[in-house]
Order: C-alpha cells, then structure tokens, then sequence
C-alpha cells in the first residue's frame, strides 16, 4: 500500500498512541524533509522535546506566573535576567575559559551581556534549522543550575543569542520565548565571542520597573572580587567609557579599608567530599574592627546567600576553636574560654562556598542549608584561622584581650 502526502502531524500522533503501527505509516511517498524530521522524532521519542516543533521550556507555565521563577515582576525580577545571562559568562571563567564579561544598558532600554567564553549558547535541529537555548544553566565546577536562558527568552519580548559554533558565528532570535525564524550563521568566526541582548517584556513587568545601573555596577563588583582572575565592564547610554571592575586582591577587596587592628586574612582550601558529591571549595577574607557588630557577605556559587545559613555556622565554629586553643596555649589553661559572639565582636568576613548540589531553604536562594556543609566548612577554614592567628603573636593577643573585655 502506498500513501502520499503523510501529514507529519500524523506520524507523530501514531507513534505516540500506537509504536506498533509506525512501519505502517511511513509506508509510502514522503519527500526528504519529512523521512528527516520523523527520523528525528524517532530518535528523540524519550527525551524532552526540541524547538524542531516545541521550545524545550514551558513557556506558558512561565509567563503564567514568572515569580516563581525569577523572584518576582518588580527590580528583583528584572535584573534577574541580566544575572541569568552573567552567569553563563561565570561558568566560563570558573572552568577558564573566559577573561572579560561586559555588560551593558542600552538606549532602547536593552541589556546586552557580551563575553570571550567558548560553549555554545544554542542548540540547533539539524531537521529544521530552527534553535533553542538550555531551561538550564550550563553546569560547571562551581556554578548549579538556576533558571537559565530559555526563562529569561520567555519573559523577554525579544532575546538575540550569538556565539561561535563549528567554525561560524550563529546568531539567533525569540520573542516570548518562542524561535523567530532559523538560527542564521552571521560570518566565519575569527575567534571566540558570545552575546545575549535582552528586551524584557512589559506585559511582564510592572510599568516603570526599569534597569538600575548602581545595583548592576555592584554585583559586577562583587562578581570581580569572587574571580580575581577575570575582568568586568559596565557601560550605560551615559558613560562614555564602561566601568571596569578588576580584584586581584579577592574578596579582601569587600572588606572595609579602615580598620584599626592589622590583622587581615585571605584563606582558600577544597576538598573531596563525597558527601557533597565532588569538590567543596572555600574562600574567605576577614579583619577586625576596633568595635561594632559582626557584618557578614556570605555567597554559594557566586550568588550572594542574604540570610547566610550552613557554611556561615560552619566558619563562625571554625573561628570560635581557632580563637580560643591560641588563647589557650599563649595565654594559659586558666585563661576565660571567649563564646562565638564575643569572637564575633567587631567582625567583618566575606565567605563563599563552591559546592556541585546546594540545597537552599525556601526559593530565593538565601539561606544555603545542606546538612553535611558545617563541619566540611569548619574543616576547610580552621587550620588557617589557627595559622593566621601565629603570624602576628602581639596583634592577635591585643584581639583576643579586646574581645575579653
């Protein structure tokens, strides 16, 4: 029997409800096209589908209710999808394979994010052409993943991606999420770039919630002191030049300048744990002000953890025993045991934390709660705290009779 003009709506529709009767239904005239996109379909049955015939992200759950997604459709939710797309920039530097990320606000109202990283951003259907961007981040030592590209394309009225794939510079468009058009290849490639421009869309948003230059200029700062070795540029319709944010310095560089004690430390460490399902690596900077309450930044794969949580307590037990086996030893057994908030006085710490699965309590990702990290982070952190306590024996004796007080 021989059938022409299969509907390819049709072949899928068999598949789906009777596999048994697939040989029957391609039985007959199909042009190439068709035998090319069923084969596809075939082949990909069991996985999620691709934008060949849908994007692989629910758009309409998204757009339906973008809180749940990215916080909420004020400030917070907008900038969202700029941190979105810096972070597929992050994931490069971490695996070192980008230097530069520049990110900048456009005069139509745009974000442009731009880097020198090398993974594709879009993946293509060789049947159709037509192209998708991952729900998820890219994964990568250091970075989880969030949100990712395909809600920031749903919640965008338009989204362009570029990047070099196989010798070309790819370019791509949606609009709510959805592909316009092929991906077209834009010319031969003459190294690596990558670019997502960004125009959130209003039917999203509140009215007047617009990009604010002073809280992207700070999280690209805070972003350079977590990787010393990479450089960030923000530029707006009004700077002629962009801002450059450069720390070799690492988080040193977010603790206040002024303090009166010359007692500073700079401390990294990792490990295997197989507890945490690969390697946990701890950065930390601290110093000592003359008085005044603790002041605590605290980050899990470069986001900032605002109510802290698992590696913060592990740090702050690491601190206490640090603080008292040196009082203990130079100041003798008899000597007044400090408790955790005495050695909290005057305290300012920034401490992040890399893991390959954190668990967060509640969805805004503040408060990083997995069971095992507290005594991994006290682990990592104590024997340098107990080192950096021995390199300045008189200035540490001054703390610790300070903190007595």
């Amino acid at each position: 029997m021989r059938r022409r003009g299969v509907d390819l709506a049709q072949l899928v529709e068999v598949l789906k409800t009777d596999p048994s009767g697939v040989a029957d239904a391609i039985v007959g005239s199909l042009d190439r096209s068709q035998v090319q996109r069923f084969l596809y379909h075939l082949q990909n049955r069991h996985r999620p589908p691709t934008s060949s015939f849908d994007p692989p992200w629910p758009i309409e759950q998204i757009r339906a209710r973008p809180a749940m997604w990215i916080g909420d459709i004020n400030e917070r939710g907008l900038h969202s999808l700029i941190w979105e797309a810096v972070a597929l920039s992050t994931s490069e530097v971490h695996e070192g394979r980008c230097t530069c990320t520049r990110v900048e606000i456009c005069a139509d109202g745009s974000a442009l994010v731009a880097d020198d990283g090398h993974a594709p951003l879009i993946e293509v259907a060789a049947s159709t052409g037509r192209a998708s961007v991952d729900l998820a981040r890219v994964k990568s030592e250091g970075r989880s993943p969030m949100c990712g590209l395909g809600v920031v394309a749903a919640l965008s009225a338009r989204l362009e991606v570029e990047c070099v794939q196989g010798g070309e510079l790819i370019k791509a468009r949606f609009a709510r999420g959805e592909p316009v058009g092929l991906a077209d290849p834009v010319g031969p490639s003459t190294g690596s770039a990558r670019r997502i421009q960004i125009w959130p869309d209003p039917e999203v948003f509140h009215p007047g919630v617009d990009f604010d230059a002073a809280r992207i200029a700070e999280r690209l700062r805070v972003l350079a002191a977590l990787m010393p070795k990479a450089r960030f540029e923000f530029k707006t319709p009004a700077s002629e030049k962009p801002q450059v944010f450069a720390s070799p310095a690492g988080l040193l560089d977010l603790l206040p300048q002024d303090s009166a004690l010359a007692l500073a430390l700079a401390h990294e460490a990792e490990g295997y744990y197989p507890a945490c399902n690969g390697i946990v690596r701890l950065n930390l900077a601290l110093t000592y002000r003359p008085s005044g309450p603790e002041q605590i930044t605290s980050f899990c794969n470069d986001d900032e953890t605002t109510e802290h949580g698992v590696h913060w307590a592990g740090f702050a037990a690491a601190l206490t025993a640090a603080l008292n086996a040196w009082s203990r030893l130079h100041l003798g057994a008899g000597h007044q045991t400090l408790t955790g908030e005495r050695c909290r006085s005057g305290l300012s710490v920034a401490i992040a934390v890399w893991l390959p699965e954190p668990q967060y309590l509640g969805s805004t990702r503040g408060h990083l709660g997995n069971v095992e990290l507290p005594e991994i982070v006290r682990e990592l952190a104590e024997p340098g705290l107990r080192a950096w306590l021995e390199v300045d024996p008189v200035a540490t004796s001054r703390l610790i009779r300070r903190l007595l007080g």
